[in-house]
């Protein structure tokens, strides 16, 4: 549940991308409304990250937010979205390798991510285009949110 949630929190986060004038404010805000509705916590000393000629450069892309607020995408950026929530408490550690992540009260954590950008071609809705860069050949949105209609709902509920 806890993987789900987060990936449903990723897609969420894209879709607030997606809307014109959105902001960072916008995307953190979508997965930390849905985070803290399913009962999870949001790790936030990890962030996403522009991407442009290092890899790690601003904006940086926090999973918790204020609709409205914050750095306006706009067209041609290229950034991570990449929430990690978890059960428990947001504190971490990172291991002595240097790469591993684990939470200091030992609750499960669960991170998905990937790389999108803002395009210039408009949607029949009007709204920006978000291409995914990192999406897998036979990847497909989370279960929960492909029914346009319980989407909807649970937009509306949540936002």
């Amino acid at each position: 549940r806890l993987s789900r949630v987060t990936r449903e929190s990723l897609f969420l986060g894209i879709f607030a991308a997606g809307v014109n004038g959105s902001t960072l404010g916008d995307i953190g805000y979508s997965i930390q409304q849905h985070a803290e509705a399913e009962g999870f916590g949001i790790v936030n000393t990890f962030a996403g990250h522009g991407v442009g000629e290092r890899f790690h450069e601003p904006p940086r892309v926090l999973h918790q937010g204020q609709r409205g607020r914050g750095h306006r995408l706009f067209v041609g950026q290229v950034f991570t979205i990449e929430p990690m929530l978890t059960e428990g408490a947001p504190d971490t550690t990172v291991t002595g390798d240097g790469r591993t992540v684990v939470t200091r009260d030992s609750s499960l954590a669960a991170q998905w991510e990937h790389t999108v950008t803002i395009s210039n071609v408009a949607s029949t809705t009007g709204s920006l285009t978000v291409r995914v860069l990192t999406k897998r050949m036979d990847e497909t949105m989370p279960l929960r949110l492909s029914n346009r209609s319980v989407r909807a709902a649970l937009l509306a509920e949540r936002y």
